[in-house]
């Protein structure tokens, strides 16, 4: 049940939660998102979506380059620049 984000749009890095099968604060998933953000193409946008997810609705695209996969079921949230 562990959590996964990644900057909808944009190349970057994946953040994972580890969750432990708890309940995470929506201020700790609004911070690895920014975190997300900070870490992909998206430094530069204002607004930019970070896509939240279970790990469990991620998928590597067979035949894909690295780290590019299919995510089937997500929330976002959109970051702010503060």
């Amino acid at each position: 049940n562990d959590l996964w984000l990644h900057t909808r749009d944009y190349p970057g890095s994946h953040v994972v939660i580890l969750t432990e099968k708890k309940k995470v604060p929506e201020e700790v998933i609004r911070h690895a998102a920014k975190l997300a953000a900070r870490s992909s193409g998206a430094k530069n946008d204002t607004s930019p979506e970070v896509m939240v997810t279970e790990r469990k609705w991620v998928r590597k695209i067979k035949g894909g380059k690295p780290g590019q996969v299919r995510v089937e079921r997500f929330r976002t949230i959109r970051v702010r620049d503060e």
